[in-house]
């Protein structure tokens, strides 16, 4: 009988199969060359045919003996006769039984194997229980792993394989294995032609039941030896990224099988295992459950910082590990994301025992003796370092990205294969931030100056912004995981400045300040406080929004009560530590600026002393309250959008204003320019300095002329000698401005109470537009002062006030004419009367005489006397009759006159008004 062909060989394609076992046939090559197990030849019989089986060391086993064929060729060569009356039968049967045979031989090599392999495929079920690394050796981990192994046929769905299965396996009962050495390949992108070695571990000899629903423990001690290092960098470095798409694991061994005492032989088992991303393990969820920061002795008289740091996850995997303490380094990013990272410090673990389904908590310890120089220079084209982007971050509440890679110095106890393993991977790790916007608990500014701008400044840079000057006081709480000896050696801020949460002003304190500072226990709770405390000089007040200062300062001046304006800076601190100094920038502070300090002073000093000269400005100084206070002005309330400060209480008793050396510099055909000296006293605590302001002032919305005020400097108190420039210019705003111009200055010789507004322009301040704009709708009415002819301090006009332009006449009557005494306000200058037409009155209504005179006289600094003008009485009135009742004594005139003045070389033509002159009556 014939013996039944070989199966066939598989192709080297299903040699590469990732899904199905392999069993490979006696006459292919070897899988692994390198495989050094050794299978004694009684365990090696042929299980079909008479081939020979090769093991994977290459060496053929087993004796060959005679086949049917064989047998069937001698027998063709020596046929036997038989007679032809023989029966047919047992030819017959033997044909039979070869079908029979030949048709089972077919069933067990093409039809068992296969349903056997695909139901016990669909069939196990291994589940691992327990993952123990026992302990680690120089050259991989000694791990305990456990789990249960059973076949169940309800997973199978194809009813042939359930059912050959199921009997061959029970058939069989159970499958021993010797002990196996089973390496472990990564198949590079699913590529069974390009594997990278993952390590290998030794299986010892297993026991396994077969039969279905039965149960096999599983609980074997093995060594696991590592493999390329790069292989799990290339591998942990796409996890990390989130590149890696799936894995394909290639598991292959040796298999020594044997069923009871039956050997089965040795077989090259190749099994592929593909895990997709979503299976794979993510990073566990972790928490930074404690961290402390303090300073330890670094040799004598030095100190470094110590960081503690615990982090909590959970392990949800049945692995159970002990991890021995271990060595990192820590780094931060570069300037460009693409260079490598900064080194900071070095950090070693504790050792650490990871128990399955449970927390664990890692401790880690570093300390830091220097600040490295490399995280702290100054990134291309930036005004950062790497250091200062990181705490930014940090203190922004942002998390911030650290890095950890296995220190190329490990500690002593850690072997070789696991430093050069972590040595290969950097694993970054967001740090989570601590928003600091709480950090700073008080920012305010005390003690105030304030400088205008120089006017011949560029617009729009620091030079052309008011000047602010003042003392910084901050609080700042310090976290609580701080514990270090800190100092504060300067700071500085870029401040916005709001009211009511509309920003219109910028506070740039952009130069570094030096600070002091001191750590204060805040009681009961224990926390601490850093009081920061610095001096800053002229820093830099830009207006950003008009409307909103303009409104500020009107319920500053108008208002019925305090306001307070709020601050938001980002202060950048120079902190002294242990380590050296440290620069924190852009840390967050609220607080507020009292708005009466800052924009009321800036004010007030600039409109007192551009205005003193030419107005009394009348406010109400409240009272101190006690020692150490200081008065302030009470709120200007109830005068609206412009306020009339020329009645009510009198700022003469605290501003108490004068005017000396009044005199005219330039004058023109419409104009006049004149200086004067201003002696104020600063009933306010704030000084300012004022390099440039310009202030027009009107009368009835007609614009009349300026002031101007260069280099002053108003120190609190007395302030002498402040220089004023006004112009005079009426004509300049066309002839409605004119005739308002003569009626004030009518007004003013004729010794009435005369009021102008001083208003700010968007050319005030020159080099800042903006604030001459914000103060341009804010309209201050005052008094102008009457002025004292230089030397005169005894005569007074009929009310008690100061002397008014005509002190007393005297009337002669035998030459009808008319002489006056008159007081000049110019201490310098000399006033020419052109000509003068003037009547008197007695008793208001009833006419004396006429004066026409057209000739000029000069009317010099001082008291002076006039020519006789002459007289054209009115013989028959009351008042003449009055004035010859009134021979060889005196009698009260009222005069009314128009009379041409001329200065220099500007004339005009005014009204005078005068009551009560003393006029004595000669012969």
């Amino acid at each position: 009988m014939a013996s039944p062909s070989p199966s066939p060989s598989p192709s080297p394609s299903d040699d590469c199969s990732c899904s199905e076992a392999e069993t490979v046939p006696r006459n292919q090559p070897p899988i692994f060359d390198d495989y050094d197990g050794h299978v004694p030849s009684n365990e090696v019989s042929p299980l079909l045919g008479n081939t020979v089986t090769r093991r994977y060391d290459g060496v053929a086993t087993g004796a060959a003996s005679t086949d049917a064929s064989s047998t069937t060729k001698a027998t063709a060569a020596n046929p036997v006769k038989t007679k032809s009356t023989r029966s047919s039968l047992p030819s017959l049967i033997a044909i039979i039984t070869l079908g029979l045979v030949s048709a089972l031989i077919m069933v067990g090599v093409f039809i068992l194997p296969h349903n056997v392999e695909a139901y016990v495929k669909q069939a196990v079920v291994l589940e691992p229980t327990n993952l123990a690394i026992e302990s680690v050796t120089s050259n991989g981990v000694r791990a305990r792993i456990q789990g249960t192994f059973q076949l169940d046929s309800r997973r199978v769905t194809e009813d042939t394989a359930r059912k050959v299965g199921s009997l061959a396996t029970w058939a069989v009962h159970s499958l021993g294995t010797a002990e196996t050495r089973l390496d472990l390949y990564h198949a590079v992108g699913g590529n069974m032609n390009a594997q990278q070695h993952l390590g290998s571990l030794t299986v010892p000899p297993l026991a396994i039941n077969l039969v279905d629903g039965h149960v096999t423990t599983l609980d074997f001690v093995t060594d696991l030896v590592p493999g390329s290092a790069e292989v799990f960098r290339s591998l942990a470095n796409q996890w990390l990224d989130g590149q890696l798409g799936s894995i394909t694991v290639v598991g292959k061994a040796n298999l020594t099988v044997n069923s009871g005492v039956i050997p089965l032989g040795t077989h090259a088992v190749s099994e592929a295992l593909t895990i997709e991303a979503g299976n794979v393990p993510a990073m566990p969820e972790y928490n930074i459950s404690s961290m402390n920061f303090h300073d330890v002795p670094d040799g004598p008289g030095k100190f470094a910082v110590s960081a503690d740091v615990a982090v909590t996850t959970y392990n949800k995997h049945p692995i159970r590990v002990n991890i021995p303490s271990l060595a990192f380094d820590v780094l931060i990013p570069d300037c460009n994301p693409l260079d490598p990272q900064l080194t900071v410090a070095r950090a070693t673990t504790d050792a650490l025992t990871v128990t399955p389904k449970s927390n664990v908590t890692a401790s880690a310890h570093a300390v830091v003796r220097r600040i490295p120089k490399s995280i702290t220079r100054v990134c291309p084209k930036t005004s950062i370092s790497p250091l200062d982007e990181f705490i930014k971050r940090y203190m922004k509440g942002e998390d911030a990205t650290l890095f950890v890679r296995g220190s190329q110095k490990p500690s002593k106890d850690t072997p070789e294969w696991i430093s050069t393993i972590l040595s290969e991977l950097t694993l970054a790790v967001p740090f989570p931030g601590h928003s600091f916007d709480s950090l700073i608990k008080e920012f305010s500014l005390t003690d105030v100056s304030f400088a205008l701008p120089d006017p011949f400044a560029d617009p729009d840079t620091p030079d052309a912004d008011p000047k602010v000057s003042g003392s910084i006081h901050v609080v700042a709480a310090l976290p609580k995981h701080l514990n270090v000896d800190i100092g504060v050696s300067s700071i500085r801020a870029s401040a916005d400045v709001l009211h009511e949460g509309r920003r219109f002003g910028k506070l740039h304190i952009d130069q570094w300040h030096a600070a002091n500072s001191s750590k204060v226990v805040n009681q009961p709770s224990g926390d601490m406080s850093l009081e920061i405390d610095s001096r800053i000089e002229n820093a830099p007040l830009t207006i950003v929004d008009s409307d909103v200062f303009s409104d500020v300062v009107q319920r500053l001046l108008f208002g019925d009560s305090d306001i307070n304006l709020d601050v938001d800076a980002l202060v950048d601190v120079k902190v002294n530590t242990s380590l050296g100094e440290l620069v924190l920038k852009d840390v967050p502070a609220s607080g507020n600026i009292p708005a009466a300090i800052s924009f009321f002073g800036l004010f007030l000093l600039s409109y007192i002393t551009s205005a003193a000269f030419c107005s009394t400005v009348r406010l109400i100084i409240p009272r101190c309250s006690g020692p150490g206070d200081t008065a302030l002005p009470e709120r200007l309330a109830d005068f609206g959008a412009s306020a009339d400060l020329s009645d009510g209480g009198s700022l003469q008793d605290g501003l108490q204003p004068q005017i000396d050396q009044l005199r005219i510099v330039e004058s023109t055909p419409s104009s006049m320019t004149f200086s004067a000296l201003v002696n104020i006293t600063n009933p306010t605590p704030y000084a300012a300095t004022i390099p440039y302001v310009n202030i027009q002032f009107f009368k009835n919305d007609s614009l009349l002329g300026d002031a101007t005020l260069r280099n002053v400097n108003v120190s609190t108190g007395q302030n002498y000698n402040i220089a004023v420039k006004a112009t005079w210019a009426p004509s300049h705003a066309g002839p409605d401005a004119r005739k308002v111009g003569v009626d004030l200055l009518s007004q003013y010789v004729s010794g009435f109470n005369s009021t102008m507004t001083l208003r700010m322009h968007e050319k005030s301040v020159p080099a800042c537009p903006i604030l001459g704009r914000s103060l341009s709708n804010i309209n201050i009415t005052a008094a102008i002062p009457k002025l004292s002819a230089p030397g005169d301090h005894r005569h007074h006009d009929a009310d008690g006030n100061t002397p008014v332009f005509i002190r007393d006449a005297t009337f002669h009557l035998f030459t009808s004419t008319a002489s006056f005494t008159l007081l000049s306000p110019l201490a310098y200058d000399t006033i020419y009367l052109c000509s003068v037409n003037a009547t008197a009155f007695w008793n208001h209504t009833e006419r004396v005489g006429e004066i026409l005179y057209d000739y000029p006289f000069a009317a010099p600094p001082g008291t002076s006397t006039t020519p006789r003008l002459p007289v054209d009485w009115s013989v028959g009135s009351v008042g003449y009759d009055k004035v010859l009742g009134a021979l060889g004594g005196q009698l009260k005139l009222d005069a009314r006159a128009n009379v041409t003045v001329k200065v220099g070389v500007y004339e005009e033509t005014i009204w005078y008004v005068g009551q009560g002159i003393g006029a004595s009556v000669r012969l």
